[in-house]
């Protein structure tokens, strides 16, 4: 019992030797002594755990191990342990508060381990039964059971005729008791709206992950980029574990968009591709909610990065650059919203013309792929817009006639120049 907190410390060290050496150690220790799995050896020394935790958190020091061991424990237990640990997460919530800075790199690391312990738990785990129920329903529907052989002709006809008495409403009140409302009781009415206007308190797990998003709010903000990258990661697994939780979710999202959306102005280009992340979430768990954010706020900065950094990736055709990353997610990102945020034709067209740019024969092929996709997504969207920018980009002839003899139709003229660069990728688009 002694050896088994350092042994977990070790567990979770970011040494890829030790780590594996301590979890062997940890297995051989679990089947030697008689223990099913991990986490019964876990849950059968808690009290010991926890002890020596919460000591740990009472003389804390900038190198303590704790944050590990309390990492670890999320990793390797199941829910039923979370009620256990709940005061030594409190714990974690009041060093963040004292010391803030000082710790916040480790313990923003329990904070995401919590979040995403209570996202595995909880709605990975219901998504997976709510998956086995239906294929053991499906499996269970059995054709030699759809009639019923025990019901006999008697009864059958006896239900039948009870059925079609109903149906020409010649229904004998006195044996009906089921429309007899005297039997309704107005204490049963009253216990319903007591119920009704009672408020449900608030789960403890989603208790905790609604303390460390609101956390977040200030160490998103840090100076520091580690801080602010574990920030981040709490925040999207708590959005992932808030998902079903809507009345918790959306106010918690309105007191981050803009932290986060100012995270976009970084110049570290791994912050910016940590921050799309967790905006693409945002996005995608808040309904209408962010609609008009994303336009005014997430799209004129989409725009304005794009455009302004043409020119850097055109002259660097690298893939494994951070740079490239980014803009194959943001481009990637604006097909996949674009065509449900209904926005304004004029901020479609700078949205559709910035893309096109990127079509480019110069450019990365995976970049090329990401932007021809995108287009056609968009093209789907509105395909006369689409249509007239890639003609205006590269076309066979710079007069457009009309398809029919119709003398009220003039020739369009083209006075713009074609881009041989765009030749291929505009016909595979408009070949779509």
């Amino acid at each position: 019992m002694e050896v088994l907190y350092p042994l977990l410390e070790k567990v979770g060290s970011t040494n890829t030797n030790i780590h594996v050496s301590a979890l062997e150690t940890l297995h051989d220790i679990t089947r030697n002594c008689g223990y099913e799995n991990m986490f019964e050896l876990i849950i059968i020394n808690s009290d010991y755990l926890l002890n020596s935790i919460t000591l740990e958190f009472r003389r804390l020091t900038t190198n303590s191990a704790t944050s590990s061991v309390l990492c670890v424990i999320l990793q390797y237990c199941t829910k039923d342990f979370l009620p256990i640990i709940s005061d030594a997460i409190e714990d974690v919530f009041k060093v963040l508060d004292e010391y803030q800075d000082e710790v916040a790199d480790d313990m923003l690391n329990v904070l995401k381990f919590l979040a995403m312990a209570v996202y595995k738990w909880y709605i990975n785990a219901d998504v997976k039964e709510a998956l086995q129920n239906s294929v053991t329903c499906d499996k269970s529907v059995d054709s030699s059971n759809v009639f019923n052989n025990n019901v006999t002709v008697a009864s059958f006809m006896s239900n039948y005729f009870d059925t079609f008495n109903h149906a020409l409403g010649n229904v004998n009140e006195d044996s009906e008791e089921d429309l007899n409302m005297d039997d309704i009781q107005e204490s049963d009415f009253k216990e319903e709206e007591s119920e009704e206007n009672v408020k449900k308190e608030t789960p403890l797990q989603y208790v905790v992950v609604i303390k460390s998003m609101e956390k977040c709010i200030y160490f998103i903000a840090s100076n520091t980029s580690t801080v602010k990258l574990k920030a981040l990661d709490v925040t999207k697994y708590g959005i992932l574990a808030l998902q079903e939780r809507e009345d918790d979710l959306l106010p918690l999202l309105h007191k981050l968009w803009p932290v986060i959306i100012n995270q976009l102005k970084a110049k570290d280009q791994i912050i910016i591709l940590k921050t799309l992340d967790v905006v693409c979430i945002m996005i995608q768990h808040s309904g209408d909610f962010l609609r008009k954010r994303i336009s005014t706020d997430f799209l004129v900065y989409a725009i304005g990065f794009l455009k302004s950094n043409y020119k850097t990736i055109t002259r660097d055709k690298s893939m494994y650059t951070q740079l490239h990353k980014v803009i194959y997610k943001l481009i990637q990102f604006l097909g996949d919203i674009i065509p449900v945020l209904k926005i304004e034709k004029e901020l479609f067209c700078k949205v559709s013309s910035v893309c096109l740019m990127y079509i480019d024969s110069r450019l990365h092929d995976i970049i090329q792929q990401v932007a021809v996709t995108t287009l056609k997504k968009l093209h789907s969207y509105d395909s006369n817009i689409l249509w007239l920018l890639l003609t205006s980009t590269w076309r066979e002839s710079n007069t457009l006639k009309p398809l029919d003899n119709n003398n009220k139709l003039k020739e369009l003229q083209f006075v713009n120049p074609t881009n041989k660069y765009m030749k291929e990728n505009v016909m595979k688009i408009i070949k779509k």
